[in-house]
């Protein structure tokens, strides 16, 4: 995998430049080395007809290919033959944030014409920082000619495979795609506070104002359904939650019914939607009057997309993911604090808490807290972790988790194991979970703690990234 990181004020066309300097293809076209298309760098165990027959440009499977048709929107987002919903699903969400839409994928970019070099650049977030990916335009075909894994819903609009080829390579080819975490996707598109949430965990009137707050803000939000297929949600698969709209039977004079929009990655695709109280077609939809209808977007279409009742939501999705700019528990936070670290072998990677000696070696963080929220004795922070996630790498996340204690006096200084033993640990619910990242929303009286990263099994090496979140200034350094 090759990365070319690129400053900003660089211009497109001298990265083009670059690039065909780089490698030479057919017409002149650039042709990207480092990206594999061997067999062993595809996805293994497709059936035949899922298989790569050959690889094509925009212009030869389209005559007026484009990066965007009218803008990037969630509808675009059509999922092929790789497993790689959770991903897909991020990026339906990020389609609807046109400020991370140019984050993402540089503005200016042609596939044909005048400036076409066959060349094009994509960025992706990794702990702290907006990394340059470098592919060339070809994409794999079946062998019907037609493009085998993500597409554009319109036949001219190229950004969907395109990213997704650039996000294959971010991580070292096709093959590493195939099954992934939402927040991983989220994370490498945003850079955002990204929070796994336990539906069955929250207030259902609870959730369903931050599903109204967030979608408004156009934050990212995914959510999973679990068990078999159920009236049209596939189980184990990743969708979308597009919107959320309080709207009263009755032609507006009746009872209030709470809906969720939620939005398949299969897109155009038959039986890709909620068939339940709701979906498109049903009669309780002649209730809602017209303006309302329109200002919720709704349409009878099979395009993946559907509204559902928030009891339905809640009954058949079981988890819901969020990247937002602030903790979804603290959208008035001011400050934010950042950290690198590591875990090391043999150095600073100690594991759990079952051998305190080891445990004691992992990094270690001071956590100042000066100052109360308003009204309140305690300052509430909200604290990420996030590991390192380079799928080429190693495919499996590290269980990982932040442990909170009380520093002996007002500096905080390393605990040692005999300081650890016995020693209570600030809060509950700190368990190893193999996720992206992990948040803790803490109230904090005024003093010093002492944080400590852990993964779960000891010698795992890894970088990772601190965050926290508050209300009032805190001071987070590293021990």
């Amino acid at each position: 995998m090759v990365l070319l990181s690129v400053t900003w004020n660089r211009t497109f066309s001298s990265i083009r430049e670059l690039s065909v300097a780089g490698a030479g293809g057919e017409a002149g076209l650039f042709r990207d080395p480092d990206f594999c298309t061997d067999a062993d760098a595809l996805p293994a165990g497709l059936p035949d007809d899922f298989k790569i027959c050959a690889w094509k440009r925009p212009h030869e499977l389209s005559p007026k290919p484009r990066m965007f048709v009218g803008g990037a929107s969630r509808s675009d987002v059509v999922q092929g033959a790789l497993g790689d919903c959770w991903f897909l699903s991020a990026c339906a969400a990020v389609a609807q944030n046109q400020e991370l839409v140019k984050q993402v994928i540089p503005l200016g970019q042609v596939l044909c014409g005048e400036g076409y070099s066959g060349a094009l650049t994509f960025r992706f977030w990794r702990l702290g920082h907006w990394e340059t990916v470098r592919i060339d335009d070809r994409l794999p075909v079946d062998d019907s000619g037609q493009l085998l894994y993500a597409r554009a819903a319109h036949p001219d609009e190229f950004w969907v495979p395109l990213l997704e080829k650039a996000f294959a390579k971010f991580h070292g080819g096709y093959a590493h795609l195939q099954g992934g975490q939402r927040s991983e996707g989220l994370l490498s598109l945003s850079g955002l506070t990204v929070q796994d949430e336990t539906v069955a965990d929250w207030d259902p009137e609870g959730l369903f104002k931050v599903l109204e707050r967030e979608t408004r803000r156009h934050a990212l939000i995914t959510c999973a359904a679990t068990g078999p297929f159920k009236k049209g949600l596939a189980g184990e698969h990743s969708y979308s939650v597009t919107g959320a709209r309080r709207v009263r039977l009755g032609k507006g004079a009746g009872e209030e019914v709470r809906l969720v929009r939620v939005r398949n990655p299969f897109g155009r695709c038959p039986d890709a939607e909620w068939s339940g109280a709701w979906r498109d077609g049903d009669s309780r939809w002649d209730e809602i009057d017209q303006p309302t209808k329109d200002s919720m977007e709704f349409k009878v279409e099979e395009d993946g997309e559907f509204w559902m009742e928030l009891n339905d939501f809640t009954s058949n999705f079981k988890h819901i993911t969020f990247a937002t700019k602030k903790p979804v528990e603290m959208d008035d936070a001011k400050y934010c604090e950042v950290l690198h670290g590591s875990w090391e072998k043999g150095i600073s990677a100690g594991g759990n808490q079952s051998d305190m000696k080891m445990f004691a070696t992992n990094p270690q963080f001071s956590l100042i807290v000066n100052e109360a929220d308003e009204e309140d004795d305690e300052c509430s922070v909200v604290l990420e972790l996030i590991q390192e996630n380079d799928r080429q790498k190693c495919r499996c996340l590290e269980d990982i988790a932040l442990f909170i204690y009380e520093a002996a006096g007002p500096a905080a200084q390393r605990l040692s194991a005999e300081q650890l033993a016995g020693k209570p640990e600030w809060g509950e619910g700190h368990e190893h979970l193999g996720r992206s990242a992990v948040t803790y929303k803490e109230s904090l009286p005024r003093g010093a703690y002492v944080l400590i990263a852990s993964t779960f099994r000891p010698d795992r090496p890894r970088a990772f990234l601190l965050r926290a979140h508050s209300r009032r200034p805190v001071q987070l350094r590293a021990l």
